[in-house]
């Protein structure tokens, strides 16, 4: 957990609890609050002409946007969870008191960030090659290099093809074909409708 639940709790947060596809916020609302994942995969995306844009994928023990907490300005995205997903939630007002509080948290979300920026370049590097391939591998190792378990173990990809083709920019039947051919190369497993890479 980014920041302990017991010190969310002491300064006012709340659990809330989603269904897949609910939204936490949507892109133009005002920050109101700081949102931490207890359990669960939230999206931040972006339509254009009905066609979705997935921006990030935030997993659990992580925060949704908080960066936002610091300034005045709106929400650039939509927060759409992926699964059931538990959210703790406290208002802006009363996060900005747990951060005057205690220096180390600030520090903490400091590093977070910077981890996160850092990150989201080699997102973009990976998503920007014309190679379909090389956006599918980019987004699942990054994805897998998110995960604890050791790095020669399979991923479960808890994404759909869908999902897949939204966060790469490619056409859903390019993932389709792509993900066929890196498992005739083995570089992934098709089991049951689901992959492992």
């Amino acid at each position: 957990m980014l920041i302990n639940e017991e010190l969310l709790y002491k300064y006012g947060a709340s659990i809330h609890d989603y269904l897949p596809s609910e939204a936490l916020f949507k892109e133009g609302e005002e920050v109101s609050h700081y949102y931490q994942i207890q359990t669960g995969l939230v999206k931040l995306n972006n339509v254009f002409q009905h066609k979705e844009k997935i921006e990030s994928v935030i997993m659990s023990g992580e925060s949704v946007c908080n960066f936002l907490c610091f300034t005045d300005q709106k929400f650039p995205v939509n927060a759409i969870t992926i699964t059931k997903t538990t959210i703790i939630k406290i208002s802006k007002h009363d996060f900005d008191r747990l951060i005057k509080a205690h220096e180390d948290i600030a520090e903490k979300i400091q590093q977070y960030l910077a981890k996160r920026v850092y990150n989201n370049f080699i997102w973009m590097r990976s998503i920007s090659s014309p190679s379909a391939e090389e956006r599918l591998k980019g987004v699942l190792d990054y994805f897998k290099n998110l995960q604890i378990k050791p790095k020669r173990s399979r991923y479960l990809v808890p994404f759909s093809r869908g999902q897949l083709a939204a966060m790469t920019g490619l056409r859903l039947e390019t993932v389709i074909r792509t993900v066929k051919k890196m498992e005739e190369r083995k570089l992934l497993i098709r089991q049951s409708r689901k992959i492992y890479y």
